[in-house]
């Protein structure tokens, strides 16, 4: 078996017997069974996760526009991922769900809704109108910008696409496992072309 090729590696220490990948086989395969997981599963979740943020965006759909206050912060049972979500109670009297992700990237907002004091919001409801209220636009009582139009689409914008930034950012948690794969990889290529040389002197 002179001259292992690093694919044949690979193919071994995802696929072979424990003898021929030595000393620690289970979780050297187990590390490198989960870093090509991973690569395949993160995709896949996103895409099922983005289908929350699906829908036809204005002005397909109408912005409402009211003043309301938020409730505390819930884990959504009818969401993938049990989406965290607070309810928007709208001076008409609608109770509407809005994804903490939604309002996250402002720490402020996120603990001034939690205080139930009332706001000035824009927004509209994902899914055509039957899911959550993605909110467009916040502003407190006094005017003062929370949430901005620019910064909410391009959010809106990264959740739906299951191959935005964030997958860069999901695969590059997975590196330390393919770092280890590679290091195993060419141990094992190095010792089976070994064993590989002696055989035939």
């Amino acid at each position: 078996m002179a001259g292992v090729s690093l694919f044949k590696a690979f193919s071994m220490l995802l696929n072979g017997l424990d003898h021929e990948i030595g000393e620690g086989a289970h979780w050297k395969r187990g590390v490198f069974r989960m870093a090509v997981s991973m690569l395949a599963l993160f995709p896949v979740a996103n895409m099922i996760s983005g289908q929350t943020y699906s829908g036809p965006l204005p002005p397909t759909v109408p912005l409402l526009h009211t003043v309301g206050t938020f409730s505390q912060v819930y884990a959504s049972p009818k969401e993938f991922r049990r989406k965290s979500v607070l309810n928007f109670y709208a001076e008409d009297g609608k109770i509407y769900q809005v994804p903490l992700e939604g309002i996250d990237s402002n720490e402020e907002m996120v603990e001034r809704a939690k205080s139930g004091e009332s706001f000035r919001v824009e927004g509209f409801s994902l899914h055509d109108g039957q899911g959550l209220l993605w909110l467009t636009w916040v502003a407190d009582m006094n005017d003062r910008e929370l949430l901005g139009r620019d910064g909410q689409n391009r959010l809106l914008k990264r959740y739906r696409d299951p191959f935005s930034a964030l997958l860069l950012v999901e695969y590059g948690l997975t590196l330390p496992l393919w770092a280890v794969s590679l290091f195993n990889a060419l141990a094992l290529r190095k010792r089976l072309s070994k064993d590989g040389a002696e055989r035939w002197q």
